[in-house]
Parts: C-alpha cells; structure tokens; sequence
C-alpha cells in the first residue's frame, strides 16, 4: 500500500516595514523678529522749477541755479559720487493764468538731484543750504543705514530662536521631544523689510519744520519644521 504524504507549503509575502511604522511627526511652527537700526545715511531729492513764455532765457536761468546748488554741495564736502542729477524736463502750455487758451506758449522747466550725505549731522545744514541756493523744491527725504545686512542677520538669528522656543513647548505640551529640524523657509516681508535699504519712516521735528531721522525696523519672519520624538 502506498503512503501518499501531503506537503503544506506556506508563502510569506513580504509588507514594507513602512506600511507598520509609526507615521513620522513633526510640528511646524512660524516665529519672527523685529530689531531697530539708526540710520547712518540720508537721500535728499531736490528740484528747480522754472516758469517762463521765453524757452532760452528760462533754461538757462535754471541752468545757473541748479550749477549755484551743486557749487554748495561741493564746498560741503559731499562726494561726486553721492550726487545724482536727472534730466531737465520742459512742458509747454497754451493757456493762461485765467484758463483762456492762447497762441503764443509758456514753459515749465524742472530738473532734480539727489544728494546723499554720509555724516547725518551735515543733514540740516544741507537742506537749508540748498533752499538758500537755488532750489525751490524739496521732494523726498529717506533715512537708511548702511549696515542693514547686520541688522537683517540680526533679526534672523532672533527669528529662529523664538522659532526654537514656540516649537519646543508646542513638543512639550504634546508629550514629546523636539527632534531635529527638518526645513526652514524664509518668509518675504513688505515694503523695507526686504526689499530696500530705504526707509520712509521719517518724521517732523517740530522745532525746525524738517523730516529728521527715526529709527528703521528691519523684521524677519520663517517657518521651521522640526521632528517630534
């Protein structure tokens, strides 16, 4: 008699070993940082408007004054290289004073510089110099330091401690570990903050009627991601 033998043969399929870990945590968290810079620079932009009915005369009288107002720049000691002038700019009208329109044209001449000081104590000095040589305009005043990539630094490395500090009492109140960081993303911030060295912050000193320098918030902001263990 024949023995018949059965042989069972069992197949293990092999899981992912991910399929049974635990799902990886992690907590993600935004912190920013604001710090004041002085400013240690100053941009004047000054300008000369000229009305006239004869375009010869009225441009060269704007030439002598705007060549009396670089003169003065010059005597205070102020760097080529930080005054920039803009073409001169002519438009003409047909009508008069009382809105009648007229034959015969009248001008407009302007032209404008800017002029940046590197010692802020030259800076009222200057303005009122300027106004007493020719200028009959003052169109903008802007404050910003030269040091402004410290200062943004600066305001990073306090960004990611608080980032640091947020995160690791988010892992201790849920019963876990801070582990490592995983990403940091810098955020982009309005206007100063990221874009420009130039401030707009200025205000009035009321005891001379004139913008004076302020100090200028220079501000990060991220988001970090770290591990919970």
């Amino acid at each position: 008699m024949k023995k018949i033998f059965y042989i069972s043969v069992l197949f293990l399929f092999a899981t992912p070993a991910s399929v049974f870990a635990a799902q990886e945590r992690f907590v993600r968290v935004k912190a920013d940082a604001e710090v004041m810079a002085p400013p240690d620079r100053v941009t004047i932009t000054v300008g000369l408007q000229h009305k006239t009915d004869n375009l010869k005369e009225g441009a060269k009288v704007l030439q002598q004054n705007i060549a009396k107002a670089l003169a003065y720049c010059r005597a205070q000691h102020i760097k080529d290289k930080n005054i920039q002038t803009q073409n001169v700019s002519i438009n003409p009208s047909y009508y008069a004073a009382d809105g009648k329109r007229t034959d015969k044209p009248s001008y407009t001449l302007a032209q404008s510089f800017s002029v940046t000081l590197e010692d802020l104590s030259q800076y009222e000095t200057v303005l009122y110099g300027l106004l007493d040589n020719g200028i009959n305009q003052v169109q903008d005043v802007r404050f910003y330091s030269s040091k402004l990539k410290d200062f943004r630094n600066e305001a990073r490395t306090l960004a990611m401690q608080n980032a640091q500090q947020k995160a690791q009492l988010l892992a201790k109140e849920a019963h876990a570990k801070l582990g490592k960081v995983m990403t940091i993303t810098e955020e982009q911030t309005a206007g100063f903050y990221g874009a420009s060295n130039i401030s707009q912050n200025s205000y009035i000193n009321t005891a001379s009627g004139i913008p004076a320098a302020g100090v200028i918030p220079v501000r990060a902001e991220i988001t970090v991601q770290y591990a919970l263990n």
